[in-house]
């Protein structure tokens, strides 16, 4: 039966390294899906088998052509994994509120790309160490390394208030309580008393943007936060 299935031994070694790469492809997009990002599990497997099937194609696609003496260059189809890949990368980079995101989701996608062709090519080793490191970019060095560097990504926050200077100075308090900096301060007139207030800030990348705007909006004379999500 298994004979008759598969004509070549080869073609159950790709079946065996489909598996690697589905198994890569679930680990790394749980970690993308647990944050939240669009590019989650089903994503990074697609990717990962893909991958997988492009680089076993362009490896043993093409025996029946050399056997007749016909010459193929059979490093054209992996390497068009890149390009591919890269369309569907660039989709998960978006730019909101003076703020760039989606760049490491984007880089996960490229490296799992990278990963399923490897798989696909045979190397089982270098596929798993590279997997066990994507895996720790994303999940142990994202909270360590950005404590430890005091990272601050750029924001937005419009505030609806008072013009009193004592509901400035509060709003300014809040700032200096979670470190963040003010980078820019654009001021708008409403009607009676009210003012538009939107600063352009710097806020460490630790910090829960929700944290902030429920101390903001808790604040007297406060009538409306808006603030970019991170």
């Amino acid at each position: 039966m298994v004979n008759v299935l598969f004509k070549n031994s080869f073609e159950l070694e790709v079946i065996v390294r489909l598996a690697f790469a589905l198994i890569s492809g679930f680990l790394l997009g749980i970690e993308r899906s647990y944050h939240g990002k669009a590019a989650g599990i089903r994503t990074y497997m697609l990717v990962g088998i893909g991958a997988c099937m492009f680089a076993a194609a362009s490896k043993y696609g093409f025996v029946d052509m050399l056997t007749l003496g016909e010459r193929a260059d059979v490093s054209r189809v992996a390497s068009n994994i890149v390009t591919g890949v890269s369309f569907l990368a660039a989709g998960a980079i978006y730019f909101k509120r003076e703020k760039v995101t989606g760049l490491t989701t984007a880089a996960g996608i490229w490296v799992m790309a990278a990963i399923g062709t490897a798989y696909g090519c045979g190397m089982y080793i270098v596929a798993t160490v590279a997997t066990l490191y994507l895996f720790g970019i994303q999940t142990l060095l994202k909270d360590k390394m950005t404590k430890r560097l005091h990272v601050k990504v750029p924001n937005k926050v419009d505030i609806l208030m008072d013009s009193t200077e004592k509901c400035l100075n509060r709003v300014l308090s809040v700032f200096e309580e979670y470190n963040i900096d003010v980078e820019n301060t654009g001021i708008k007139r409403q009607k009676g008393d009210l003012f538009f207030y939107s600063f352009e800030i710097s806020i460490p990348e630790t910090t829960t943007t929700l944290d902030v705007v429920n101390a903001l909006a808790s604040l007297k004379n406060v009538q409306s936060v808006d603030m970019g999500l991170t």
